[in-house]
């Protein structure tokens, strides 16, 4: 057999409709992942030369910087096996009787590992071009950090040039849309923590102050409040489209132009949503490689399950852990099977990292592991969150994510808010700047973007926000900002959302208008369409009139959704489209993920609310301030210091 030591790669023809991007969610389902070395993934199938071809083979030995010969491909079909063997492989028999398979084949190259080719094609970059004008905040610290009165000047997707005072555009963009947006330009934010199938669910009224994170999902307010409802919603096709579509939007609204990836199933396939944010698990560019997750403790006991986390973070930029989310010895305890077992690695993120002691935090950063900071979630569940005095003299590197909105933040601009008040209540050295690093450049260096995205300079990716006005503190004026005060978001080069006058000054699509919305009062506009996003078609506004109209009366669509459900079980038919729960629990003690239409069936919906409101995308509207003031956890005057930011 195989040794340890072997890389592993995957070689497989997919069926018709799914690509290379399904290949990694296929695995991710089997629980398979963590084994493989993402640029030895290849869907055959996807070549001008799928198998048996023996240039698929032929692929796979360059990918691994081998000779055929040195590589060992390990099938069931004797047919692979002998075309494996024409190509000059060596080749393994894999035994299904004995061993379950997922995957067609495997390639296999031995240590020490050489510099491996590009896995794909670069990336086309495409896209209008256009000259945004304003004050530059280009958080790159190796140039000009903030440009009093500037442009940019994007094309195809890049910053192409950076212009200074009244420095004129080169000839060749003299015809160029030319737009003054009046505002201050910042790189797009990046949430590297939020649960986002959970962001139509409300503030929820947290019951009392909790130890870990497996207390509270068991509260018995938990379940009728958050889980049933989202499973209700996530598990049919026409919420579950509703649902990607507003919570994606609800987050670009706030300034976001890159967070985790919404994981759903179209006709039973996996698929992560493509929408208008990127996301760090699925890129779609090889410039920005791409981030594994896992919600789930480690069982440290299980040796096999020790040697797959060890595998994630071999094989990951990023490998997204929630560590040691709670205050007592039993969250702490998840760190300790970390450092005992020398996981603590330089491609391990931290979620929440809360019960890190300084010595620990000050290991995290030796060993160069990252965390990512969410302080109101912290707050509201446990009462406390990380000690940051702590956290600035560890030197760790750390970002800031929002959660989830049932304890979290709406948006990093809400975040970011409450992250100052409370660096300012434990009197930590963390100034505006430094918050606002860790929502663009830092958090761009924790998943290996920071190539091209997370500051504004040339030659970099153009994901942008424009926040009205140009006068004061930048870094102050950011977090300072509410969802009124976003007047673009730029995200791979493409206008997605802002001021109306802006989105139709930059209007490049004749074809599909732009979508008229109301935020905080202001007038904006949406930008919506994606060519490769086929499913989820509909407006913002018919999402959430959809959302709302369901969550109305929860009882009666829960029933209808588990009926259709049943039907289609019967039928031996998948749901045309579901949304999967990364929260939910699973039916068993083997830590398999749980389909959300298999949830939806075994759920009791005879306790789930009669109904509740939609969560709306700004900080304050409905019955948001009275939620926050019913909160018993939060530190005295954050309720009120926070009404007072959002006038």
């Amino acid at each position: 057999m195989l040794a340890e030591s072997n890389r592993l790669g995957v070689l497989a023809n997919l069926r018709a409709g799914l690509h290379f991007s399904d290949l990694r969610l296929l695995l991710e389902d089997a629980q398979l992942i963590d084994s493989f070395d993402p640029r030895l993934l290849i869907a055959a199938s996807d070549l001008p030369v799928p198998l048996p071809n023996a240039g698929a083979f032929a692929v796979a030995a360059a990918l691994a910087g081998r000779l055929a010969s040195e590589c060992t491909f390990v099938s069931a079909d004797p047919a692979l096996l002998a075309a494996a063997q024409s190509a000059g492989m060596r080749t393994e028999h894999f035994d299904l009787a004995e061993v379950e398979a997922t995957t067609a084949g495997l390639a296999a190259a031995g240590e020490p590992e050489p510099a491996l080719a590009a896995a794909r094609a670069t990336t086309k970059d495409e896209g209008p071009t256009f000259i945004l004008r304003g004050r530059i905040v280009t958080m790159d610290e190796t140039g000009d950090d903030v440009i009093p009165r500037g442009a940019l000047i994007v094309s195809k997707g890049r910053i192409v040039h950076i212009l200074k005072g009244n420095e004129k555009p080169p000839d060749k963009f003299a015809d160029a849309t030319d737009v003054d947006t009046k505002a201050t330009l910042y790189p797009g934010l990046l949430d590297l923590h939020n649960h986002f199938a959970y962001n139509a669910i409300p503030l929820w009224k947290v019951p009392k102050k909790f130890d870990d994170r497996n207390q509270w999902p068991r509260h018995q307010d938990y379940k009728p409040c958050i889980s049933l409802p989202t499973t209700a919603l996530a598990s049919h096709p026409d919420t579950a489209t509703a649902l990607v579509r507003y919570v994606e939007v609800k987050a670009v609204m706030g300034g976001i132009t890159t967070g985790q990836g919404i994981r759903t199933h179209v006709d039973g396939g996996p698929k992560l949503f493509r929408g208008i944010m990127r996301t760090v698990e699925q890129t779609d560019d090889e410039r920005l490689p791409e981030a594994r997750t896992n919600v789930l403790d480690l069982y440290a006991k299980d040796k096999s399950k020790v040697l797959q986390f060890r595998n994630g973070l071999k094989n990951s930029t990023a490998y997204f852990y929630h560590l040691s989310e709670g205050v007592d010895d039993s969250a702490y305890q998840h760190y300790i099977d970390l450092r005992d077992n020398d996981l603590i690695q330089e491609s391990l993120v931290g979620i929440h990292s809360l019960a890190l002691k300084p010595v620990d935090l000050k290991n995290m950063a030796t060993q160069s592991a990252k965390v990512v900071w969410s302080p109101f979630s912290n707050l509201l569940l446990y009462g406390q969150t990380l000690d940051l005095k702590a956290l600035v003299k560890s030197k760790v590197r750390f970002s800031i994510g929002c959660d989830w909105a049932p304890t979290g933040s709406k948006n990093l601009l809400q975040e970011l808010k409450i992250a100052r008040f409370e660096a300012k209540r434990q009197g930590a050295d963390l100034d505006e700047k430094t918050l606002v690093k860790a929502v663009t450049c830092w958090a761009a260096e924790i998943v290996g973007w920071q190539d091209w995205l997370g500051t504004i300079r040339e030659g970099a990716l153009c994901d942008v926000i424009a926040i009205q006005g140009t006068s004061g503190d930048p870094y102050r004026q950011l977090i300072n900002a509410t969802e009124a005060n976003v007047a673009l978001v730029v995200v791979n080069g493409i206008p997605r959302y802002g001021d109306g006058d802006l989105m139709q000054s930059l209007r490049f699509d004749p074809k599909r208008p732009l979508e008229r919305v109301k935020v905080a009062s202001a007038d904006k506009m949406l930008y919506l369409y994606r060519e490769d996003n086929t499913i989820v078609t509909m407006p913002f506004k018919d999402a959430r009139a959809t959302l709302k109209d369901a969550m109305s009366d929860l009882q009666t669509f829960a029933n209808n959704s588990k009926a259709n459900l049943a039907a289609l079980a019967d039928d031996d038919e998948p749901p045309a489209f579901t949304v999967d729960l990364d929260m939910a629990p699973p039916f068993d003690d083997d830590d398999a993920p749980v389909l959300t239409a298999e949830a939806a069936l075994a759920a009791d919906f005879t306790k789930i609310a009669d109904s509740i409101p939609l969560d709306s995308p700004e900080v304050g509207a409905d019955d948001y301030w009275d939620r926050l003031k019913n909160q018993s956890n939060l530190p005295e005057d954050l309720a009120k210091e926070l009404q007072n930011a959002y006038p």
